[in-house]
């Protein structure tokens, strides 16, 4: 899908039916909410233009990745006092059960696991 700030609620509805196929319905809100993070945080930092949103089983769960075509790893930054932004990954890393990124060839995948 285009990388573009409207897709932002498309890609927090693409994670429900996939989630509820897998019979882990209980996990949409979460998963909705880090997919939201993910990929407002790759709109506002990768340079990609496409992202790929996947959804798979995993031990005991779900794994959720975002993958773009930048090929830069995300940072945890700690929030400042005053400052907007910095909390993607530090609450994905507060509410996924587990998380990580990688490279790809042409891009970067971000992923957390509920």
């Amino acid at each position: 899908m285009p990388c573009e700030p409207q897709f932002a609620a498309r890609a927090r509805g693409l994670v429900v039916k996939p989630l509820a196929a897998l019979g882990l319905a209980h996990l949409a809100d979460i998963a909705e909410l880090l997919v939201s993070e993910l990929v407002g945080n790759a709109m506002k930092y990768a340079d990609g233009r496409t992202l790929l949103i996947t959804v798979r089983p995993a031990d005991c769960g779900a794994r959720v990745a975002v993958a773009v075509g930048s090929r830069s790893l995300p940072t945890l930054i700690r929030a400042g006092d005053k400052g907007e932004g910095g909390c993607c990954l530090a609450l994905v890393g507060a509410l996924a059960r587990r998380w990580g990124a990688v490279l790809l060839p042409r891009g970067t995948r971000v992923w957390f696991e509920l």
